[in-house]
């Protein structure tokens, strides 16, 4: 009898350490697709605000043939601009996701908020 509930026991604590090394590897996979994202967007939205802020010196959208020198100038340094900070972002991602990938994780609780929303009327009351 004390070897079979050992044994169960011996079998309870695998599944447990299986079932925690599961939950583990989805925590790091989690974070490393948050992780992903959040670099990708960081970079390619500083990409946007660039266009959007400066591109007339390029004349943003337009056909390449329809430039004048001065603006074919300016494309090809923006792109060279572009390709640069494209390629940081990409670097970076990679090493966060490296690093990642060294920690260890035991295991994955989700973090719950609670909001409260107040009316603007029981501000007023204060």
């Amino acid at each position: 009898m004390d070897r079979e509930f050992y044994e169960q026991e011996q079998e309870y604590k695998k599944r447990q350490c299986i079932q925690q090394d599961n939950e583990a590897y989805t925590a790091k996979q989690r974070i490393k697709k948050k992780a992903k994202i959040s670099v990708e967007t960081a970079v390619i939205g500083a990409l946007a605000d660039i266009e959007d802020m400066l591109g007339y010196l390029w004349k943003h959208g337009k056909r390449y043939e329809s430039l004048n020198e001065e603006e074919r100038e300016m494309r090809e340094i923006w792109l060279d601009l572009r390709d640069s900070i494209l390629d940081r972002g990409n670097n970076s991602k990679q090493i966060l996701l490296k690093e990642i990938d060294r920690c260890v994780f035991k295991g994955y609780e989700p973090v719950k908020y609670t909001a409260i929303i107040k009316d603007r009327e029981d501000e007023n009351d204060r």
